[in-house]
């Protein structure tokens, strides 16, 4: 079964009540002013900023172990809301929560209830729909397209430059403090709208520049281009041979070509087929095109489909 699409009624409805006719482009406009207030040196947008979260009428950001989920925005009775969340391991993850609980006030109502702007929202419990909402718009506070498109100048690149500078993921990624998948969707999914895939694979013995026989990966992260709200199944902890992967991996972006097998576990994590088919099992399909390059964490490999 295909992961849940987006409900078109919701988006149509929110783009009437916002006064818009595109409520993504909507978001981008919204987060890039509200990532000028949170603005930080050495370029990174300060999510906890108090100017940043008074104009979303959010008076304070406190730590709350016993929340059964990870965070929660809650009005304070006064027409202004607090940010609850658990202590996170990773600043990453602090920062992409705050700002997933920050995008929830563009979808209630303006009066501090904390009621749904749209009645084709879930009134009762987490409406998918809006979480995926809120997710792209977090992606857009954290990273703003123009704070990418300088990023991207300053090593001599554009954005919309084709093969893109994948080995550049993770030194943004940490300039930005988002972690290398958030700043992958964002980058090739939101901003540039193309069915770019990501994958991060760690080697399961000692890695060199160049691959020995016999050789197994581990899928640390994807990010895998979909049309739906999520994703019906991750790759993440996958394990994929040697043959998967191109003999060479370069420090910077080069293209290769890799095995079209990866197009088949890319639709098992969209919710096409039944099973979780492992790599090995999957009927080989020829090459395609890709890109290769290492990083930190391991092996960045990216493709289109």
């Amino acid at each position: 079964m295909n992961g849940q699409q987006v409900n078109v009624s919701l988006l149509q409805d929110l783009a009437q009540r916002l006064r818009t006719d595109d409520v993504l482009g909507w978001i981008e406009k919204r987060t890039t002013e509200l990532a000028r207030l949170g603005w930080k040196e050495p370029g990174y947008v300060n999510i906890i900023g108090p100017r940043l979260l008074a104009e979303c009428g959010i008076g304070d950001c406190v730590v709350d172990t016993q929340l059964p989920s990870l965070a929660t925005l809650t009005p304070r009775g006064d027409g202004s809301y607090v940010i609850r969340h658990h202590v996170f391991s990773a600043d990453e993850d602090h920062r992409f929560w705050i700002a997933h609980e920050v995008a929830h006030t563009f979808w209630i109502l303006p009066d501090g209830s904390g009621r749904p702007l749209s009645p084709h929202q879930c009134a009762v419990g987490s409406d998918p729909n809006i979480e995926w909402l809120c997710n792209r718009a977090a992606a857009a506070l954290l990273v703003p397209r123009g704070l990418l498109e300088a990023l991207l100048r300053e090593r001599g690149y554009k954005l919309s430059d084709d093969p893109p500078p994948v080995h550049l993921l993770e030194s943004f990624a940490r300039k930005l403090r988002v972690t290398p998948r958030l700043l992958a969707r964002r980058w090739f999914h939101d901003i540039l709208g193309i069915q770019r895939n990501v994958v991060c694979l760690a080697t399961l013995t000692k890695q060199s520049n160049r691959l020995a026989t016999g050789r197994r990966f581990r899928i640390v992260w994807e990010a895998i281009f979909s049309t739906s709200v999520k994703l019906t199944r991750k790759l993440q902890g996958r394990v994929v041979p040697q043959e998967a992967l191109p003999t060479e991996f370069p420090l910077k972006t080069e293209g290769c070509r890799i095995d079209a097998r990866w197009l088949s576990l890319v639709s098992q994590a969209r919710g096409i087929g039944s099973t979780s088919t492992p790599f090995t099992r999957i009927p080989p399909s020829g090459d395609m095109p890709g890109l290769v390059s290492k990083g930190h964490a391991g092996i960045l490999l990216s493709f289109v489909g």
